[in-house]
């Protein structure tokens, strides 16, 4: 049997396109997450100079995340059904947490509560998200909103 060069030439160009497309299609959900990734740090930095923001108007601090925003505001970017990100008050300092990738919270209040605040850095880091370990990984992104407290002025 013997192949005609039309089909050659048509295998010659498919075949490559084909491989490309399959690579794009394998790759979609790491550059989903990285997309999600970067508008996580756009959200916390936004809410963190806002909350700075409040806190040097008023001279307090946020108490609940929707203090901040409106819900399109702080909504969770790897959520897609528009849940908030999550506000942890602390006594010095408060936490602006977003799910990270596998959508779920790692930290919470009584983790800020129960800790020993200089346990608190190894706490933070083995709980949050390492896009270097793959970036369909598990833990939060989160940013400290501050070390002002109730009274405190910069």
């Amino acid at each position: 049997m013997k192949i005609k060069p039309e089909w050659m030439m048509a295998a010659a160009v498919a075949i490559p396109i084909l491989l490309c497309v399959a690579n794009q299609a394998a790759r979609y959900p790491e550059t989903m997450a990285w997309k999600r990734r970067m508008r996580a740090k756009e959200v916390l930095v936004s809410l963190s100079t806002r909350a700075e923001a409040m806190h040097r108007e008023t001279g307090a601090s946020p108490r609940t995340i929707e203090e901040l925003g409106t819900s399109e505001e702080i909504a969770d970017p790897f959520m897609a059904d528009q849940k908030p990100l999550m506000l942890l008050p602390g006594g010095v300092y408060s936490l602006l947490v977003s799910r990270g990738p596998d959508k779920t919270f790692e930290l919470s209040t009584n983790d800020l509560k129960t800790t020993d605040t200089r346990l608190l850095p190894q706490l933070l880091v083995s709980r949050s998200y390492d896009p270097t370990n793959g970036t369909l990984t598990g833990g939060d992104m989160w940013i400290v909103l501050g070390t002002f407290s109730e009274g405190s002025r910069r």
